[in-house]
């Protein structure tokens, strides 16, 4: 499950408390925040399902729920309006703005896109990278869909 207190906006540290220039408003950091933007995860991709059981259950058992809950929390820290998959897919409507309610239908229709976007936010917002396991995944399920297309 998505804590807000784990994560910081994305800043460069030297703009002191100046907003970055990212998608949607940026809001303005503490000096505090901004010198914890380090760029690693606080909790690794294997060690998540034993430092938040319930989180985890609840991600695997219930994804659209999950994705929905994660993607407010996260349109609610960052302040930014709703855009279709996080602005993942940027053609047409789908890189305006939308009404909240449309997060419904992508969560429901698109769950791994919806579960992709939120992480896409995580890391362009608060200074997050690809961790080896991250990057593995990532191969083995492109790697996977050509073989299987």
């Amino acid at each position: 499950q998505f804590r807000p207190s784990n994560f910081a906006p994305l800043q460069d540290p030297t703009s002191a408390g100046r907003p970055a220039a990212s998608a949607g408003a940026a809001m303005p950091i503490s000096q505090e925040v901004a010198e914890n933007l380090h760029g690693h995860w606080k909790v690794g991709l294997f060690e998540s399902p034993c430092n938040n059981p319930l989180g985890f259950c609840y991600g695997c058992c219930c994804p659209c729920c999950s994705a929905y809950t994660q993607r407010i929390q996260l349109l609610d820290l960052t302040g930014e309006p709703y855009i279709c998959c996080a602005g993942l897919c940027p053609c047409g409507p789908l890189k305006d703005p939308q009404d909240r309610m449309c997060l419904f239908a992508e969560v429901c229709c698109c769950t791994g896109l919806a579960q992709s976007a939120n992480r896409f936010m995580v890391q362009t917002r608060f200074d997050r990278e690809n961790t080896a396991c991250d990057d593995c995944i990532l191969w083995f399920v492109c790697l996977f869909d050509c073989f299987v297309t």
